[in-house]
């Protein structure tokens, strides 16, 4: 994160600009904060504060201006009771927070990011007819995903490799908890009353995720959904879904 000159070990046969100095004058991501060694700790606070780095080997010392976002998945109230993270860093980093909830207490977003992934996933596969059956879909709805969206595209991707030839994920390219999952009651936090609310509510997710796949376009998604034109404009106007491009 913070360079080194040439020389300063064995190996630095260059000096390198360190992440800090790259994005001076704008904003860098530190992922997984949480597990940060406290010496590493120390340095980013050093920067936080006074704007201070200095490179491995150097007897310099350069400023840089940085905006810092971070991410953990760690509670870090936690970590300061053991000791394994610091408290001034902490309230240096805490300014502005977000809290993110799991990916099992919002599960209408897992048909929006299982089309985001399967995006990426057709260019990685070469495979531009890479899609996902209903019943797949359903069983990603239900599960629970204590690995949150890493472990959901971990699965997509995984399901993308075994699948047939012609690019369909079905329910059998899923893992075996996954699978179990489709047919284990309602998904968490998610489907309530009756079974016909319970698919009606699936229904218009799956339509506006692919909506948004296609980018409002009505006949593409239409053919991705299985429906014709007329059919999948009459659901949208039934379940109330705006938009959409002839």
């Amino acid at each position: 994160m913070f360079g080194h000159v040439k020389g300063s070990f064995t190996g630095a046969d260059h000096t390198k600009t360190g992440l800090f100095k790259e994005a001076d004058g704008g904003t860098i991501f530190l992922d997984e904060i949480g597990d940060a060694p406290l010496s590493t700790q120390v340095a980013i606070l050093r920067v936080i504060q006074s704007g201070e780095i200095r490179p491995v080997g150097s007897t310099k010392t350069e400023y840089v201006d940085v905006r810092v976002i971070s991410a953990t998945n760690k509670n870090l109230h936690e970590e300061i009771g053991r000791e394994r993270f610091r408290e001034d860093l902490y309230y240096r980093l805490s300014t502005f927070t977000i809290e993110l909830p799991p990916l099992c207490n919002r599960a209408e977003d897992i048909p929006l990011l299982v089309h985001h992934v399967l995006k990426k996933m057709r260019v990685k596969v070469s495979n531009e007819n890479l899609s996902l059956a209903p019943a797949a879909m359903e069983a990603l709805t239900r599960y629970a995903w204590p690995g949150n969206v890493r472990q959901l595209e971990n699965e997509i991707e995984r399901a993308a490799v075994v699948c047939d030839t012609k690019g369909i994920i079905d329910l059998t390219d899923l893992s075996p908890e996954v699978r179990q999952s489709a047919g284990s009651g309602s998904p968490p936090g998610r489907l309530h009353g009756s079974l016909r609310d319970s698919v009606e509510s699936l229904e218009r997710d799956l339509i506006s995720a692919a909506l948004a796949e296609h980018e409002g376009n009505i006949l593409q998604t239409a053919n991705a959904l299985g429906l014709t034109r007329k059919g999948l404009k009459d659901k949208m106007t039934r379940y109330g879904i705006s938009g959409g491009q002839s």
